[in-house]
């Protein structure tokens, strides 16, 4: 970690190659603000045991933080809300001047089912019209399969 203010604001240098695949990617547009810049989907699940940190933490800093959010692992199906589709957690845990990174996506019926199929298969305006017709009359609960973290 590299001290950029006297607040203790601090920039993460990871130095990590990300492999993205652009078939199973969202394309942002101009009006799909929902998949761009702070928005942009993780394409994989990553497990990075020991950052690169340019500077110290303080030794006595432990913990982790959490953040959970939207995250398709596919290309929607038309007009994509992030309330209605995949999600992913992801966690940054600190502790003896260490930084490791982890992300997992929620994995739900409908993830697991377009996970199998390689493509979206569901709508995200919630109208099941959209759906893709292999899907229809499927419901998904969204209601999330356990995974472990660690």
């Amino acid at each position: 970690m590299r001290r950029t203010s006297n607040r203790g604001q601090f920039q993460i240098n990871t130095r990590l190659k990300k492999t993205f695949f652009p078939d199973s990617l969202p394309v942002p547009t101009a009006s799909d603000i929902l998949q761009s810049a702070g928005f942009k989907p993780t394409p994989m699940v990553c497990d990075y045991h020991h950052l690169l940190v340019e500077g110290d933490w303080p030794l006595q800093l432990k913990g982790s933080l959490y953040r959970i959010g939207p995250n398709p692992q596919f290309r929607p199906r038309g007009y994509y809300n992030p309330l209605m589709g995949d999600g992913m957690v992801h966690a940054f845990h600190i502790d003896q001047g260490r930084v490791a990174y982890r992300n997992r996506w929620v994995r739900t019926r409908q993830w697991q089912l377009e996970r199998e199929a390689g493509r979206a298969l569901f709508s995200t305006t919630g109208d099941p019209r959209q759906h893709d017709p292999s899907v229809l009359g499927v419901a998904t609960n969204s209601v999330p399969i356990p995974i472990y973290c660690g």
